[in-house]
C-alpha cells in the first residue's frame, strides 16, 4: 500500500510539473505573438475615421455628435475622427457641403478643404469646392465664420449674406447673389438665374449622374435661368435646345450636345 501511494504521488507530480511547463510555453507564446505583431505593424494607426460619401446623383444629410446638421451633395465626401465630439470639432471635407453648425464659441469647428480652413462658432454656410480646391465658393446665410489659409492664418471673416469666392489663390467678396437659388439644391431642386452655359452643364452632369460631352462648334455665350426639380434629363435638353439652336443624343450615361448649324 505504501509503495502504491508513493507510486500515485510521483505520477501527481509530473502532472503538476507538465502543467506548468505547458503554461510557461503559452505564455511564451503569446509573449513573442505580442513582439511579432509590433514588429510586423509598428505604424497602426492610434485614430479611426469616419467617412461619408453622397452617391452620384443623389444628396445625403448627416448629424454629428455635437448636433451639427451636414448636408453632402452629389459625390461630395466628409471624413471626421470617431473622437469628434462637442469639445473635438475638427473635419474634413470635398465637394459641396452645406453645415448648419451648432454654437459654441469655446469650442470652434474646424473644417478643412483642398486648400483652406475654415473656423465656425456657430452658423449656416454653403461649401463649394471645386476641381479639387481650383475654385472655392462659400456663402453665409447667418453667423459668422472665418476662412483660412492652409497654416490656418486668416485670409477673410464673412458676415451673413456675403460670398467668397477663391480662385487661384486670389480672394474676392462680394454680396451673395440670390442665395435660395444657390442652396435650392437643398430642397431637391437645381434654380439657374442668368448662369452661363458651362456652369449649367457642370450643375446637370452633378444631378443626373451623366456624362455631358459638348461639341467643339457648340456656341457657349448663353445664359440660362429656369428651374429643375421632377424634370428627366430628356426634358430639361429639351428646354434648353428651344432656347439655344442644339441637338443630343443619350447613351446611357454618356451625353453628346451638338451645335445646330
Amino acid at each position: 500500500w505504501e509503495k502504491l501511494v508513493k507510486r500515485i504521488n510521483r505520477a501527481k507530480a509530473r502532472t503538476l510539473y507538465v502543467k506548468w511547463i505547458a503554461a510557461a510555453v503559452l505564455l511564451g507564446v503569446v509573449f513573442l505573438a505580442g513582439v511579432g505583431y509590433h514588429r510586423f505593424w509598428p505604424d497602426s494607426p492610434t485614430e479611426s475615421y469616419t467617412q461619408i460619401i453622397a452617391p452620384q446623383g443623389r444628396k445625403t444629410q448627416v448629424i454629428l455628435p455635437d448636433s451639427t446638421l451636414v448636408w453632402l451633395n452629389s459625390g461630395a465626401e466628409l471624413k471626421y475622427p470617431t473622437t469628434y465630439s462637442s469639445e473635438n470639432r475638427n473635419l474634413q471635407m470635398k465637394g459641396e457641403c452645406f453645415f448648419d453648425v451648432k454654437k459654441d464659441a469655446r469650442h470652434p469647428l474646424l473644417v478643412r478643404g483642398s486648400h483652406f480652413n475654415i473656423k465656425v462658432i456657430g452658423t449656416r454656410f454653403n461649401v463649394n469646392d471645386q476641381d479639387a480646391g481650383k475654385v472655392l465658393n462659400v456663402i453665409l446665410v447667418s453667423g459668422e465664420i472665418q476662412v483660412l489659409n492652409m497654416d490656418k492664418r486668416p485670409i477673410i471673416k464673412l458676415t451673413p449674406g456675403q460670398q467668397l469666392s477663391l480662385k487661384n489663390g486670389k480672394a474676392q467678396v462680394f454680396p451673395a447673389q440670390n442665395i435660395e437659388a444657390q442652396t435650392a439644391w437643398l430642397n431637391d431642386m437645381l434654380v439657374f438665374e442668368d448662369q452661363p452655359f458651362e456652369e449649367v452643364i457642370s450643375c446637370l452632369e452633378k444631378w443626373y449622374n451623366v456624362k455631358i460631352n459638348l461639341d467643339h462648334g457648340l456656341y457657349y455665350k448663353h445664359n440660362y435661368t429656369f428651374k429643375v426639380k421632377t424634370e428627366s434629363l430628356r426634358e430639361v435638353l429639351g428646354l434648353i435646345s428651344v432656347i439655344t439652336p442644339i441637338s443630343y443624343r443619350i447613351e446611357g450615361n454618356q451625353v453628346t450636345i451638338y451645335a445646330k448649324k
